[in-house]
């Protein structure tokens, strides 16, 4: 949620455009990371050996650097067995290895 909102404030979005932005974020369903910290925070770890090729990865493609709140999100969506929605090519070497990725283009 917090992304999503500093990426509008970046970009200037207008009202209307933050009025959809709001109502879509009110039909979210919003995960108590607490409730799974642990597993999130295994799950972590195991995106992130995986994504840096190392052997306790077995990651077969190129090493791939993710940034730490990408690295949190993407082992949250594990853990809860979710689909991630995301503008960001980023997730896409874990696609179908963790959880489904879907690309969403900006609006």
């Amino acid at each position: 949620m917090a992304e999503i909102q500093v990426l509008t404030a970046k970009r200037g979005w207008g009202e209307s455009r933050m009025r959809i932005i709001r109502e879509a974020i009110e039909n979210w369903v919003v995960a108590d990371i607490e409730f799974q910290a642990g597993e999130i925070v295994d799950a972590f770890v195991k995106i992130d050996l995986y994504s840096r090729r190392h052997p306790k990865g077995s990651h077969a493609g190129p090493s791939i650097t993710m940034g730490k709140n990408d690295l949190w999100i993407a082992a949250t969506a594990y853990v809860y067995q979710s689909t991630l929605l995301t503008a960001d090519k980023g997730f896409l070497h874990l696609s179908q290895v963790f959880f489904p990725v879907q690309l969403i283009s900006e609006v």
